[in-house]
C-alpha cells in the first residue's frame, strides 16, 4: 500500500474516533443530565411528600389536641359538677343531721318533761294515800272512841233502866239508897248522844 493512502486511512480512522469520543461525551452528558433531571425531580416529588405528610401530621396533631382538649373540658366538667352533687349531697345531710339532732333534742326534753310531771304525779299521789291513810287512822280512832262511848251510854242506860224497873215494880222502896248512887237523885240517866251523832259532830 502506498503511503499518502495509509496516511489518508489514519487520519479518517482519527476523525471517525474523535467523532466517536465527542458521540460518546454528548450521550454521557445526556445521560447525567436526564439522571440529574431525574434525580431533581423525584427529589421534589419526595420534598413534596415531606410536605404533604408533615401538613398532614399537623392537621392530625392539631386534631388529637383539639380532641384531647375536649375530652379534658368534658372531664373537668363532669368533676364539677360532682363536686357540686357532692357539696349539695353533704348540705343536705348536715340538714337531716341537724334535724335529726333536733328531733332527739326535743324528744329528750319532752321526755325529761314526762318523767318529771310523773314523778310530781307520784309524790303528789304518795301524799294522798298518806293524807287518806292518816285520815283512815284518825276515823278508825274516832269510831273506835265512839264505839266506847255509846257501849258506856248503852251500859249506864241499862243500868238506869233496871233502876226504874225496879222501883216501878216495888212502890215503897223510892228512898231507899243504893250502894254507888248518891241520896236524892234521879234514877234516870241522861242519854248520851249516840255514835252516829258523835261522829258527825268530830
Amino acid at each position: 500500500m502506498p503511503a499518502s493512502a495509509a496516511g489518508v486511512e489514519n487520519q479518517e480512522l482519527r476523525r471517525t474516533m474523535g467523532t466517536q469520543g465527542e458521540e460518546n461525551e454528548r450521550v454521557a452528558a445526556e445521560r447525567e443530565e436526564s439522571l440529574r433531571r431525574a434525580t431533581h425531580g423525584e427529589l421534589a416529588q419526595l420534598r413534596e411528600t415531606v410536605v404533604a405528610l408533615r401538613e398532614q401530621l399537623d392537621a392530625v396533631r392539631l386534631e388529637e389536641e383539639g380532641r384531647t382538649q375536649r375530652a379534658v373540658a368534658a372531664v373537668q366538667g363532669e368533676v364539677a359538677q360532682l363536686r357540686e352533687t357532692i357539696v349539695a349531697l353533704r348540705d343536705e345531710l348536715e340538714a337531716v343531721r341537724a334535724a335529726r339532732q333536733e328531733s332527739v333534742r326535743q324528744a329528750v326534753a319532752a321526755a325529761h318533761g314526762e318523767v318529771a310531771q310523773l314523778q310530781e304525779t307520784v309524790t303528789t299521789l304518795h301524799q294522798e294515800i298518806e293524807n287518806l291513810r292518816i285520815e283512815k287512822d284518825t276515823i278508825a280512832q274516832r269510831t273506835a272512841a265512839a264505839s266506847r262511848d255509846e257501849a258506856l251510854q248503852l251500859q249506864a242506860t241499862i243500868g238506869a233502866l233496871r233502876d226504874a224497873l225496879d222501883r216501878a215494880r216495888s212502890p215503897g222502896r223510892d228512898d231507899d239508897v243504893r250502894p254507888g248512887r248518891a241520896p236524892g237523885r234521879s234514877s234516870l240517866v241522861p242519854a248520851r248522844p249516840v255514835a252516829g251523832q258523835a261522829a258527825s259532830r268530830s
